[in-house]
């Protein structure tokens, strides 16, 4: 028996008339009184949702079926064996709590050694428990449910993506030497009269349509919306962008379609000629396909079609005819383009972009192939990305879409470890995402689903995978985002140890 004041293993009742059970109590951290109720484990980082991961499927070996090992009374695992696999036992649920302690040990080591071998212990003294039931079951079960929410629309702030591109656009257009700065010259902003040097004979007229309505003309500098289906925003930069957002709630639209018509100051002369391209950075994909007009004395005319996509993000895009152009030009003059996204479509950027060159010269296939590598990096907002801190720190404040309300957040104390212990695990472009100091539990990704703990850190994240553990089956969705540990976290959280949860009364 251990003599009374010493961290180790116990016998407790967890309610009057229960059986005993053995605990694992801490006695030292914050004048002790922690009882160990769980801990997460990953097994294998590849395997989502498979035999290993007990709190994101039904795996547990009692109780109901139905709901997550965070928010029903299933026990699992087995104190000795906390830092070797996945652990929850019957004080997780039964034991009334105040507050919460997490430890981060190295993966199977007997319980003797992960007082000493923790890298981080952190723990609450604010009592937050106690508004929402005294344990963490009640938490999750009855006040900040682990199921799938409201999705987050990212279409809301198109208008901020395209304003941080306007700002920075010069980045784009340095792919491209000797660009055509066309003149913006129409009264009703919504096309290129001439655009200087008879670029054009009233041109760059755009329109942007779902299955269900009918062609919109847009105007520049503006921001159209097609109700729950889309948002398109358009700049007068240099160069023209019309980005049109697919979020497309439901997947009731069957499909998404931009067109630019436009009349020429070529007037059928010079040559014209088109080409596709594919690109990739990061966990993003970009198609694109060009019409040029050239090789008469007025200025070179390049169109860009493009659609971006990530199903790592959640975007659905299917079918090897997902892209299609109904209407494409065979002429130097009174063009008509089109690109189509099918097969409803979900998450997915819609873009034309305007390039030019003075007298004629063509806009060069590497050069597009430069400026739109450029423009897919600036999309992505990570840290590999050729562009400098300041585009993604605006376009990181440009594109929040925090959802840190819908959560519960509290301050932690550090025993073992400090914030920046915490800041030097998390790489530098994203830093601006997190803040360490707290813990935050049943953070929510843009599409709704439930991380159930951030340990160590808040974030305002889209995509709280990176940081957060503990999320529910995605089956359908991003499967490397799912598990009790993700992909995403691996550079956050050190696979090869164990996060032990402890509450206290």
């Amino acid at each position: 028996m251990l003599e009374k004041n010493r961290s180790g293993i116990y016998e407790v009742q967890p309610r009057d008339g229960s059986s005993t059970l053995q605990v694992f109590c801490d006695m030292e951290v914050d004048g002790g009184g922690w009882t160990l109720v769980a801990s997460v484990h990953e097994n294998n980082i590849d395997g989502k949702c498979t035999i290993g991961d007990n709190w994101s499927t039904d795996q547990g070996t009692t109780g109901s079926t139905s709901s997550s090992s965070w928010s029903n009374t299933r026990i699992f695992g087995n104190v000795e064996g906390a830092t070797s696999d996945d652990y929850k036992n019957e004080a997780y649920f039964n034991i009334p709590a105040n507050d919460v302690m997490i430890w981060h040990v190295p993966n199977n080591n007997p319980s003797s050694q992960w007082s000493n071998l923790a890298s981080l212990k952190y723990f609450t003294n604010n009592s937050f428990l106690t508004q929402y039931g005294s344990n963490l079951r009640d938490l999750y079960k009855n006040h900040f449910p682990m199921e799938r929410q409201e999705e987050f629309s990212v279409a809301e702030n198109l208008d901020k993506y395209t304003a941080t591109f306007e700002e920075k656009s010069s980045y784009i257009r340095s792919a491209i030497p000797s660009f055509n700065s066309y003149t913006y010259d129409s009264n009703n902003n919504n096309q290129i009269s001439d655009g200087g040097a008879d670029m054009y004979d009233n041109g760059n007229k755009v329109f942007v349509r779902s299955a269900s309505s009918d062609w919109h003309r847009v105007v520049y500098d503006a921001t159209h919306h097609d109700t729950d289906w889309s948002v398109t925003s358009t700049t007068q930069t240099h160069p023209f962008l019309a980005l049109m957002y697919i979020e497309n709630l439901g997947g009731h639209q069957s499909y998404f379609e931009i067109k630019v018509e436009s009349g020429t100051g070529a007037d059928g002369s010079g040559s014209y000629s088109s080409y596709t391209g594919d690109l990739s950075y990061d966990d993003y994909n970009m198609k694109y396909k060009t019409y040029n007009v050239y090789g008469a004395s007025d200025p070179s005319i390049c169109e860009v079609y493009f659609v971006v996509y990530s199903r790592e993000k959640g975007s659905i895009v299917s079918g090897s005819n997902f892209l299609t152009s109904n209407e494409w030009s065979s002429s130097s003059d009174n063009l008509v383009n089109s690109m189509r996204v099918n097969n409803n479509p979900r998450k997915v950027f819609l873009g034309y972009t305007l390039f030019s060159k003075s007298a004629g010269v063509i806009v060069s296939p590497t050069e597009v192939r430069n400026a739109m590598t450029s423009m897919l990096q600036f999309m992505t907002r990570v840290s590999k990305a050729e562009v400098t801190s300041q585009i993604q720190s605006s376009f990181h404040q440009n594109s929040n879409c925090s959802r840190m309300e819908e959560s519960v957040v509290a301050p932690i104390i550090f025993h073992t470890g400090t914030k920046q212990t915490v800041t030097n695990r998390i790489p530098s472009a994203q830093q601006s995402l997190t803040t360490a100091g707290f813990i935050q539990l049943r953070a929510l990704n843009s599409i709704g689903y439930p991380f159930a703990m951030c340990p160590g850190v808040k974030t305002d994240s889209c995509y709280p995978s990176a940081y957060c553990i503990g999320s529910i089956s995605m089956i359908g969705a991003n499967s490397r985002s799912y598990g009790d540990f993700t992909d995403g976290t691996s550079t956050f959280h050190n696979l090869n140890a164990s996060v032990l949860i402890f509450t206290r009364n």
